[in-house]
């Protein structure tokens, strides 16, 4: 044991947690609790860690959702700026999550005739995939002119939109769902992409 993660606001249940780099010149864990309230905790060294035994968050923000599904973030290249996703039942959300500070970027509600999503994945820095209740993933092109660190083109600029819809992954067998799978297995057992 390294050490024990703790809150000292709000504490509530993690329902998802993931790495993000590059936080005051730290890396560190984002956390979202069953709440919605974002935790982020500063990783020290390990040997500095093993000293404190807890550590607690540098900070706590309520995001506004409920019952958060999926938690992930995508880096650029050089570590300067991080996005996160944030998956709930109804929609899912984008943060700039550049030094910690999770700034909202954008929400999407569920398509027409999509009744809940179960998960979703940042695949690039630009673009994510959102998994339905039904199987069907949904593979979107965030926009460069909401991104933080990206220059948008001027085919963008015109378009208020925060992403575009490029297409519909069709599961060629009804089940397993696709919280039962890693993401690499599932898209090669429904799709065979891998």
């Amino acid at each position: 044991l390294i050490c024990v993660l703790k809150s000292s606001h709000n504490p509530n249940w993690i329902s998802q947690i993931c790495f993000i780099p590059n936080v005051d010149k730290k890396d560190a864990l984002a956390a979202v609790t069953v709440d919605g309230t974002l935790k982020l905790w500063l990783l020290q060294s390990t040997t500095h860690m093993r000293e404190m035994r807890d550590l607690f968050e540098e900070k706590s923000k309520a995001l506004g959702i409920s019952q958060p599904l999926t938690l992930s973030s995508q880096a650029t290249g050089i570590h300067t700026c991080c996005i996160a996703l944030v998956v709930c039942g109804q929609s899912w959300e984008l943060y700039d999550a550049t030094e910690g500070r999770m700034k909202h970027l954008m929400t999407r509600q569920c398509e027409e005739g999509v009744k809940q999503w179960v998960g979703g994945e940042l695949l690039s820095y630009n673009m994510l995939i959102a998994w339905s209740i039904t199987g069907y993933g949904y593979l979107y092109q965030i926009n460069s002119h909401i991104l933080p660190g990206l220059k948008h083109t001027s085919k963008e600029s015109s378009s208020t939109a925060g992403c575009i819809l490029l297409g519909i992954l069709t599961p060629t067998s009804p089940t397993p769902s696709p919280l039962s799978h890693s993401f690499a297995s599932f898209l090669n057992q429904r799709w065979h992409i891998i």
